[in-house]
């Protein structure tokens, strides 16, 4: 299976961390892909690197991501 195009490639965003003795919190500015993320897919660590993946939404629908880990979907809707 061939590899898709990456259509946004910021090398300038920057982002934060922190952490409490129970929760680590990144921030990430949205950019672009404002319009483009769908629901959460995955994560991974890779070589040192947090690795967040959200598949794109149709166009007409609203930005949101669900959070499947708990026993219902719960939808966080960005307005």
């Amino acid at each position: 299976m061939s590899r898709k195009k990456n259509v946004l490639n910021d090398k300038d965003r920057e982002s934060s961390c922190s952490a409490t003795s129970t929760v680590v919190t990144y921030k990430i500015p949205i950019k672009a892909e404002a319009t483009m993320i769908g629901h959460f897919i995955e994560y991974s660590i890779v070589d040192g690197e947090l690795i967040l993946k959200f598949a794109t939404k149709k166009p007409d629908e609203p930005p949101a991501f669900y959070i499947e880990k708990f026993e219902s979907s719960r939808q966080l809707s960005f307005e």
